[in-house]
C-alpha cells in the first residue's frame, strides 16, 4: 500500500471529501479521504468524525485497514499493547476511546487458526493475553462507564479476554439485570448467545 510512518496530527476541517489533518511535525496540511477514514463503513459516517481541532494519528485509519488485513500482522502485538495501556491510563479523547476499543474488540475477537485451537502461542491469543492482563482496569471502567458506545465495546472486550467461565458468566449475570439499551443491549446479547454456544458445544466439559 506505500504506507509511511505514523505521525501525529490535529483535524482541522471536515470536507465533503474526507478529513482535513495539520501534521504536528512538519505543519502540513493534508487529507485523509473519506473511503479510509475508517475500515468499517458504519463508523465512516461523518457523525463518527473527530471534531475539528481534536488530535490523533494522520494515518491511523490507514494503519488500521492494513492491520486487519493482515498485511500488518507483526505490527498486532505492539498496537494491542498501546491500544489497551492508552485506553486503560484514560489517555485517550472521548473519540479516541471509542476508535481505540472498537479496534480492541476486533483485536480480541480474532479467531485462533486451524489446529491451534489448544495453543498459547498463535497470534490471536497473544494478543488476548496482553489485553487479559488488564481485565481489572477493565472491569471498573464498564462498572463505571456511561456512553452507550464504549460501554457496549468494554462488554464485548472483557467478555472475550475473560477466561475463568465462573466469572466470565457471573459477569453476564449482573450485566442482565441492568437496563441496558442500544449498542450495550446488542453487545450483552451476543456474549449471551456465545455463552450458550459453548456450554452445548459438546466434547468441551461445559455442558451444565
Amino acid at each position: 500500500m506505500g504506507l509511511g510512518p505514523v505521525e501525529w496530527g490535529v483535524v482541522v476541517a471536515h470536507r465533503p471529501y474526507g478529513l482535513e489533518v495539520r501534521l504536528e511535525a512538519s505543519g502540513d496540511v493534508g487529507v485523509v479521504d473519506r473511503i479510509l477514514v475508517d475500515d468499517n463503513s458504519f463508523h465512516a459516517n461523518e457523525e463518527y468524525w473527530p471534531d475539528a481541532g481534536s488530535g490523533g494519528k494522520a494515518s491511523d485509519q490507514l494503519e488500521y485497514a492494513a492491520f486487519y488485513s493482515r498485511q500488518l500482522e507483526e505490527a498486532a502485538l505492539p498496537v494491542t499493547r498501546v491500544l489497551v495501556d492508552a485506553v486503560c491510563k484514560g489517555e485517550c479523547t472521548y473519540w479516541g476511546t471509542v476508535y481505540a476499543t472498537d479496534a480492541l474488540v476486533e483485536i480480541t475477537c480474532g479467531e485462533t487458526p486451524p489446529g491451534e485451537e489448544h495453543s498459547d502461542e498463535d497470534l490471536d491469543s497473544r494478543c488476548r493475553a496482553v489485553v487479559r492482563a488488564r481485565l481489572p482496569r477493565l472491569y471498573q471502567m464498564l462498572e463505571q462507564a456511561t456512553d452507550d458506545r464504549i460501554r457496549s465495546h468494554l462488554i464485548t472486550i472483557v467478555y472475550n479476554v475473560e477466561d475463568d467461565t465462573p466469572t466470565r458468566r457471573a459477569l453476564l449475570e449482573k450485566l442482565s439485570h441492568r437496563n441496558l439499551e442500544g449498542a450495550s443491549e446488542l453487545a450483552l446479547q451476543w456474549a449471551q448467545d456465545d455463552e450458550q454456544e459453548r456450554l452445548d458445544l459438546p466434547g468441551t466439559g461445559r455442558q451444565v
